[in-house]
């Protein structure tokens, strides 16, 4: 009943929620199931999710999270359409031991946060609730899009692979970087993407709001 649920409402978000970047969501037994959005903003502080805040279609994101979306979804779909990439053989490997096979593609867009984004949510790779990869990106005030690496995400899978007695998929070369590495990308964005002057000067002179609790919990449910 649980996984009908969760299923349903994957499905409900596809289809309610207007247009949506994915242009091809099936790459062999992997497929991007869905999108999310957190929108993060001084003004507001604390966690879009805790806000009941988070945007489920690209047309509604705004601007500087869907020009981060576009970065991470090449980076991913380039890796899926190659099944020979090791991103491809170790979800493979993973969803033919029993593991999932969805992914969310997931965006925190802090333009508007300069003082959350001091403590911003990593972009990694995890699963929630041994139901769907979260491929979760982070867009930086300064228009930075942080994307998980290659090797994050390979080697995330195989801990996974390894639990259960499997082989290690083997990265190709340097394979992205350190297992904790992050691939960088770059958003335009401007004052009014940022909240505007006073938006500016509280960043500048480090004062405004706090963040709460923001690298923790999710939109389905905390890191893992």
């Amino acid at each position: 009943m649980k996984q009908l649920f969760i299923f349903g409402l994957i499905a409900f978000g596809l289809n309610a929620y207007g247009s949506s970047l994915l242009t091809q969501t099936r790459f062999g037994e992997i497929n991007i199931a869905g999108e999310e959005y957190w929108e993060f903003d001084d003004e507001r502080p604390g966690s879009p999710y805790s806000q009941n805040r988070i945007i489920w279609s690209y047309d509604r994101a705004p601007v500087t999270a869907q020009k981060c979306a576009k970065i991470a979804y090449e980076k991913l779909s380039g890796w899926l359409k190659n099944q020979q990439s090791p991103v491809y053989r170790a979800m493979k490997a993973y969803k033919q031991a029993g593991g999932v096979s969805g992914i969310y593609l997931w965006v925190n867009d802090y333009t508007k946060a300069p003082n959350q984004s001091r403590r911003p949510r990593k972009s990694h790779l995890w699963i929630w609730e041994k139901s769907l990869y979260k491929f979760e990106s982070t867009l930086m005030p300064d228009g930075t899009c942080k994307t998980p690496s290659e090797s994050q995400v390979v080697n995330y899978i195989n801990a996974k692979l390894v639990a259960k007695g499997l082989d290690r998929i083997q990265l190709d070369g340097a394979g992205g970087g350190s297992s904790n590495g992050q691939s960088i990308g770059h958003v335009e964005v401007n004052d009014s993407s940022r909240g505007g002057f006073w938006s500016g000067v509280q960043s500048f002179f480090g004062f405004g709001g706090s963040s709460d609790d923001s690298s923790s919990g999710g939109s389905t449910g905390s890191n893992r």
